[in-house]
């Protein structure tokens, strides 16, 4: 018995499907990291060695790409068992919301003992200068909780 709303996904290959995941996953974290280091947001950044994180992170965009090519014959067409423009929006969205939570959960436990957690910061992106995700929400709560 199939899901009707997931049943053009039965002719991926699921290697195929799961490769391409992990691709965007990988890249996007390289991307992040890359913005974060350009935009000083330390909060969110996962190796203190700047110089280091930024060649770590460029390896990361690129490497899995070149991983994703060059392991075998990607050029397929959808109806050959490729991906089609639909199944390849919802894999990216997948493996970017992943690297997204997965980049501010761990640099929210790398960074933890970074940042004094008794000031108060707004909640604003620019506020991962000075603090990690994960104070920022606790921040957030906390304030919303005090103004009822």
């Amino acid at each position: 018995m199939t899901i009707p709303l997931f049943s053009e996904f039965q002719n991926i290959s699921p290697s195929y499907a799961v490769d391409y995941i992990l691709m965007v996953f990988f890249s996007s974290i390289g991307i992040i990291q890359l913005a974060a280091i350009s935009s000083q947001l330390t909060g969110i950044i996962l190796i203190r060695n700047l110089n280091l994180a930024k060649s770590i992170a460029a390896l990361l965009v690129i490497s899995p790409v070149l991983w994703f090519f060059a392991k075998t014959n990607r050029n397929i067409n959808d109806y050959a068992g490729g991906l089609d423009a639909n199944d390849q929006a919802v894999f990216f969205l997948i493996g970017a919301v992943l690297a997204t939570i997965t980049t501010l959960s761990v640099s929210s436990l790398v960074n933890k003992k970074l940042f004094d957690t008794n000031h108060n910061l707004p909640g604003e992106l620019h506020s991962l200068k000075n603090s990690t995700y994960y104070n920022l929400i606790k921040n957030v709560l906390r304030n919303n909780y005090k103004n009822r």
